[in-house]
């Protein structure tokens, strides 16, 4: 901790104090040193709250009746700069020098009998949406952005809890898997591992999945480049089990956890599926035993994933209470089909078109249960951060507990216990109670009782001070859409349901795990669809579509007027006869690329269909290709 102040000059201050008193300026009242009861002894650090502060500030009062040499005396003595002040309540605001802390400034002022109360100024947030939630400056995590490559940390809640933990350096993470490599987004968060392989300190990436499954964990978030992480500060320890051809076994991998253990590890992630053969347990008691002792060593827990064969766990085992086991969700909140799942899963945690680091130091998708398992450990080393003093069982219990419920009420073969839920997960760790508000959603395109008829957008708003996870809009049982982003809307065709009334709802997720819903009835009375559709390109790439027409470029823009008597529900383009883009939503504008088009002649033509299944082609255009 910084010195808050020489001991020289504190002597000189009480013995400055002790002049001035014999001199008469302390007024009528008996001045000594009473005012200066500044033991040395330690101020507490630690104890420091999270929530935001006006940096470099503290308030402080000085009792009624100080003099005003006094209180010149303390602030002169300890380098404190007045910069204003409330004289009704006779609270000045006092800054720091610069670096020190504003916490350890309050702690020393509140020993000088002459201040009634010192305090940090805390900053209050506007009670607005996205209130609560942080948003990383990653670009590669942009809630904006149509595809949202970011869709698994905003599924789990990981903005809101960020607000509230973001992971402590102290909470080492144990990456058991095929090395890790330093990329520009992990550098900074490694500690030395061990390569179990050749028994050396050489941890690198031998195939890319080490690095990739550590990207998801921890990769620097708010760093202004490549992806987010879901821990901001925890540490990755690469641990190497892997031969060359990226086959682990299971003592390799029992003697990892029991070196990561030893070596700090709060958490370990398991990049492999641990199986029974014959329907016995063969291979499991020893990983097992070795997850006990890091359990009880560590402190800490340990996941795997469930495996990618899409087929119920082998040999129905019972619940391993020493390992979660892991499957996966995809971006449609459903299980993803490559998933494992059985007697023994544990969690679920998004899987699919993960955006994670390469070990080249670029950027993937990836997918499987192997990127599903250290979404968890990351969340575990969260709540590690937010309260070291958990146990590895009191993780793994509010782990399951605050997951979000799919499928049957309570634990299920295909969804666990739910999905992982970082906000829930974290509020408990600290002892606080989650969120419970439904988020707010409305259908806006529609009014109840509204009779409707041919093709349209269905639309809707939602907001919740925890974030929108998705929004979800279905006609009657029947889900049409789920969106992650803004503008939450589907195009539907309402003939194909039969005409009468049909209940349409708006289902909104926050990052919280609460639902929220809104549902209207409508009545669909669709005339008599007569008419084929027709369709004309009305422009390529904004110039007039003209036969022969050269392409500039790689990029491809082909515009279009589709009408019918009832309407448009799909269109596609068609390049060289092959059918290359479809789109449901007007108005109907396809966006694509010629860079893997060979030099030369291509045909353009659209073909659109309306609801009772007719068609409707346009002109053919001629293109050239430089």
């Amino acid at each position: 901790m910084q010195t808050l102040f020489r001991k020289a000059r504190t002597r000189w201050a009480v013995a400055l104090f002790a002049g001035l008193l014999n001199a008469g300026l302390a007024g009528t009242d008996s001045v000594d040193e009473k005012y200066f009861t500044t033991s040395e002894s330690t101020i507490d650090s630690e104890a420091v709250s999270s929530a935001p502060i006006v940096p470099g500030r503290v308030l402080v009062k000085f009792r009624e009746g100080t003099h005003p040499a006094v209180v010149n005396l303390i602030t002169t003595a300890l380098d404190l700069r007045v910069e204003d002040a409330i004289p009704e309540l006779g609270v000045l605001f006092v800054q720091v020098p610069d670096g020190a802390s504003e916490r350890d400034y309050a702690d020393l002022l509140k020993r000088f009998s002459a201040v009634e109360y010192a305090e940090l100024d805390y900053l209050l947030q506007p009670s607005s949406y996205f209130s609560t939630l942080v948003i990383p400056n990653d670009p590669l995590f942009d809630l904006n952005t149509s595809y949202n490559y970011g869709w698994h940390l905003t599924r789990i809640g990981a903005p809101a809890a960020w607000y509230y933990q973001r992971g402590s350096p102290q909470i080492v993470i144990a990456i058991i898997d095929g090395g890790v490599n330093p990329v520009p987004d992990l550098v900074s968060r490694l500690v030395p591992g061990w390569n179990f392989y050749d028994g050396n300190r050489d941890t690198r990436d031998i195939d890319g999945h080490g690095t990739a499954v550590a990207g998801v964990v921890g990769a620097a978030t708010n760093n202004g480049i490549g992806v987010a992480g879901v821990t901001w500060g925890c540490r990755i320890m690469p641990i190497r089990v892997a031969a060359p051809n990226g086959n682990g076994s299971y003592g390799v991998i029992a003697q990892a956890l029991v070196w990561a253990a030893n070596n700090g590890a709060r958490v370990a992630a398991v990049s492999w599926a641990m199986s029974t053969y014959d329907n016995r347990s063969e291979g499991n008691r020893l990983v097992t035993d070795a997850a006990r002792y890091f359990m009880e060593r560590a402190r800490g827990v340990v996941t795997m994933p469930s495996g990618n064969d899409g087929l119920p766990i082998t040999g129905n085992p019972p619940d391993n209470p020493y390992i979660l086991r892991v499957g996966a969700i995809s971006r449609e909140h459903q299980r993803a089909p490559f998933s494992n799942y059985g007697s023994d899963l544990d969690l679920v945690a998004p899987g699919d078109e993960i955006i994670t680091t390469t070990r080249t130091g670029s950027y993937t998708l990836a997918g499987g249960t192997s990127f599903s398992h250290p979404i968890v450990a990351g969340v575990a080393a969260l709540m590690l951060s937010a309260n070291p003093y958990l146990t590895g069982e009191r993780v793994q219990s509010i782990l399951q507990q605050t997951a979000v419920d799919m499928g049957p009420p309570g634990w299920d073969w295909e969804y666990g216990w739910g999905c992982v839920n970082a906000y829930r997960a974290v509020m408990v760790a600290r002892g606080l109670s989650p969120e419970r508000t439904p988020p707010s959603v409305r259908i806006t395109s529609h009014r109840n009782g509204e009779v409707v008829s041919g093709a349209f957008w269905i639309s809707c708003e939602a907001s919740d001070p925890t974030g929108i996870s998705h929004v979800e809009i279905y006609v009657d049982d029947t889900r049409l859409t789920w969106r992650l982003n803004e503008p939450y809307r589907v195009w539907w065709n309402s003939l194909t349901v039969p005409p009468g009334w049909h209940t349409l709802s708006a289902v909104a997720h926050d990052g919280a795990g609460n639902r929220g819903v809104h549902a209207i009835q409508i009545y669909v009375n669709n005339p008599e669809d007569r008419y084929p559709p027709t369709v004309q390109i009305t422009a390529i790439n904004g110039q007039p579509p003209v036969d022969g027409m050269v392409l500039q470029g790689d990029g491809l823009v082909v515009e279009v007027d589709a009408r019918d008597d009832v309407g448009v529900v799909r269109a596609e383009l068609y390049v060289d006869g092959v059918r290359r883009y479809t789109t449901t939503a007007p108005p109907f504008t396809f966006r694509g690329s010629t860079g893997s088009w060979s030099s030369g002649e291509h045909t353009l033509r659209v073909r659109v269909y309306d609801g009772a299944g007719r068609t409707g082609d346009s002109q053919l255009v001629r293109v050239i290709k430089p």
